[in-house]
């Protein structure tokens, strides 16, 4: 991320994977460890201009992903 930039990530625009709260029940993990060790599930994250986000949300879920929009790029 540019130095001009930063991220605004809203943890509640995904559900992880059942593991994640067995791994963190059983390890006693706080969220935030959580996030920055397994990024909860998120394996690819694309920065994409704001015009451009229709077209590459219906361009990956033509190829049978499932996009989700997690946040955006905000002046730091």
């Amino acid at each position: 991320c540019p130095d001009h930039l930063a991220p605004n990530i809203d943890r509640k625009s995904w559900t992880p994977l059942p593991v994640f709260d067995w791994l963190q029940a059983a390890g006693n993990v706080s969220d935030d460890e959580m996030h920055r060790t397994f990024n909860m599930g998120v394996g690819l994250v694309l920065a994409v201009a704001p015009d451009n986000v229709d077209a590459v949300m219906r361009d990956l879920s033509a190829a049978g992903e499932r996009p989700v929009i997690i946040g955006d790029l905000t002046d730091a």
